[in-house]
C-alpha cells in the first residue's frame, strides 16, 4: 500500500489540483503500471468538507489522463473535516 495526502485551503475548483497530481502521476507512470500490475488499485479522492459550498468541474484533459494510468477519481464530502492546524516552527 502507498499513500499520499496534500491539504489545500482556499482554492475551490478542486479538480485543478487533481489535475495537478495526475500530471504528477504522469511522470510516475512505471510506479502506476508496477502497482497496478501486482494487483494494486490507484486512486486519487478529493476530501471536501461538507459546511462550506464548493464545487468544481471534472475536465476531459483530467479524465483522459485518469484512464490512460488507470486511476479512479473519487469524492468524498466529511460534515466535520477538521482544519488543519498550521506548523509550529
Amino acid at each position: 500500500m502507498w499513500g499520499y495526502s496534500s491539504w489545500t485551503e482556499g482554492k475551490r475548483l478542486f479538480f485543478e489540483e487533481i489535475l495537478d497530481v495526475l500530471e504528477w502521476l504522469e511522470e510516475q507512470h512505471e510506479f502506476v503500471s508496477r502497482l497496478r500490475s501486482s494487483g494494486g488499485d490507484f486512486q486519487v479522492i478529493a476530501q471536501l468538507p461538507g459546511d462550506i459550498n464548493i464545487g468544481s468541474v471534472l475536465s476531459l484533459e483530467t479524465m483522459a489522463i485518469a484512464v490512460k494510468l488507470g486511476v479512479r477519481i473519487g469524492v468524498e464530502v466529511f460534515p466535520n473535516l477538521p482544519r488543519k492546524v498550521p506548523d509550529k516552527d
